[in-house]
This record gives structure tokens, C-alpha cells and sequence, in this order.
């Protein structure tokens, strides 16, 4: 979990992309209310916060930085509204 909070947030827009497509689905909890903490779905869903956090502060600074590229911006509209 160390490793994701203090991984360095990607600078260039093909990095924060590629980030944001691998990432995303691991800040999504599997499962349900009752199978969340099935051994096969608790692995997954301990990260979920941390990964949803990088993401969340990935998306601000792209948000802010890629702010005049409306075809990226509209890519990371997308991924946020995935979380």
C-alpha cells in the first residue's frame, strides 16, 4: 500500500492515461455487501482505498495541467466518473 500512496504521479499525458486505465479498475470494489469480504474479493478490496486515492489525485492535477486539451480532458472526465 506504501508503494501505490508513494508511487510519483505521472507528468506527461500518454503517462497519466496509461496510468488511469491500469489503475482504475483496481480502485474498484469487488463484490457486493455480502461477498465483499470473500477471500476471493478481500485481496482485491483492501487496496481500493489507496488505489482510489492515487486515481482521485491523478485526475486533479491532469484536470488542472491538461486543462486546454479537450479530447484528453474528456478521457479523464471518463475515468473519474468510473470511480
Amino acid at each position: 500500500m506504501e508503494i501505490i500512496s508513494n508511487f510519483p504521479v505521472p507528468t506527461t499525458k500518454d503517462d497519466i492515461l496509461e496510468f488511469l486505465s491500469l489503475a482504475v479498475p483496481k480502485a474498484k470494489q469487488l463484490g457486493n455487501f455480502l461477498t465483499k469480504n470473500n477471500p476471493e474479493n478481500k485481496s482485491h478490496n483492501d487496496f481500493v482505498p489507496v488505489w482510489k486515492t492515487k486515481c482521485e489525485q491523478i485526475i486533479m492535477k491532469a484536470r488542472f495541467s491538461l486543462k486546454e486539451d479537450k479530447k484528453t480532458l474528456e478521457e479523464i472526465n471518463h475515468y473519474a466518473s468510473e470511480l
